[in-house]
């Protein structure tokens, strides 16, 4: 049975939050479909770092060095990165505690789909690592 693993630089963090809406309604749709999986993203600031969301456990990971990781949310990473260069700082520590996040959390899924370039590059490396195939969806600040 598949059970895919969603890989996103944002995921609501709320109810009534509406970024990344189309990766919830992803989970919904799967949900209601008999589909469980886990959305591997980053923490914000103070969300639960797991959770549960439909059929779905939702791995929150924390990246920033000092303080909380500024890159994911607010206006998006290439906007923040734009507005605020040091941020660029925390680019490898978010792809490699992603990385962790997911190699560690690999036997609860068995396809991936990465949503942007980043999660792109991380689901890269995963299939090397495991085998694991994957699919991307570019977003808009892809391009």
């Amino acid at each position: 049975m598949m059970k895919p693993a969603l890989f996103s630089l944002t995921y609501p963090r709320s109810k009534g939050d509406d970024v990344s809406l189309f990766v919830r309604e992803l989970v919904n749709e799967y949900s209601e479909q008999g589909i469980s999986g886990v959305v591997i993203t980053p923490l914000d600031y103070n969300e639960p770092t797991r959770e549960r969301d439909g059929r779905f456990i939702v791995h929150r990971f924390r990246y920033g060095i000092f303080s909380k990781g500024s890159l994911a949310y607010g206006a998006g990473l290439r906007e923040n990165i734009s507005r605020h260069q040091i941020l660029m700082l925390q680019i490898p520590m978010l792809l490699f505690l992603f990385l962790k996040t997911a190699f560690s959390n690999r036997k609860e899924y068995t396809v991936i789909h990465a949503i942007g370039l980043p999660a792109a590059f991380v689901a890269s490396l995963i299939k090397f690592l495991t085998s694991k195939p994957y699919i991307v969806s570019l977003i808009d600040s892809d391009r």
